[in-house]
Formats: structure tokens, sequence, C-alpha cells
């Protein structure tokens, strides 16, 4: 078994806890890796009847996620100086 084999399989386990422990009925999850997606996974289901199952390509309500993407891609403009004054 490889490492990234491993730590896929440990990111699974840490999911399926915290899912139990917060009782998320469902979420998609991306790991991206230098601008790559090296693993997405969908988990648990999308209804609390758990009849349709999470996959990658499920659509979930993005709420207030544009404000940490913009603080994101400002802090990347100031850690690159690329900002002007």
């Amino acid at each position: 078994m490889d490492v990234a084999t491993t730590q896929a399989g440990a990111v699974d386990d840490l999911i399926a806890r915290r899912m139990q422990e917060r009782q998320i009925t469902g979420l998609s999850l991306a790991i991206i890796d230098d601008g790559k997606i090296v693993k997405a996974q969908g988990y648990g289901f999308t209804d609390k009847g758990n009849k349709t199952p999470v996959t990658p390509d499920t659509l979930f309500q993005a709420a207030s996620l544009s404000k940490f993407v913009a603080a994101v891609g400002a802090m990347r403009l100031v850690d690159a100086k690329s900002w002007s004054r």
C-alpha cells in the first residue's frame, strides 16, 4: 500500500468520525494540491432518509464561501507583492 492510499484512508476515517460526531448527513470533499484535484469524494447522503448518496458531482449551497475565496485571493496577492498602492 502506498503513502497516498494510506493518507486517503486516514482522511476517509476522519471524515466518517466527524460526520457522526456532528450529525452531518452528507458532504462532498475535494483535496487540491498544486492546483490539481488529487481526491474528490462524496460522503453520506443528500437526505436524512439516506436514499440519495452524495457524490463528487452533488451540488450544495455555497453559503458565504465567496468571502473566504476572496480573502485567500487577496492574501495571495499580498504574499506575491503584486498589488499596487
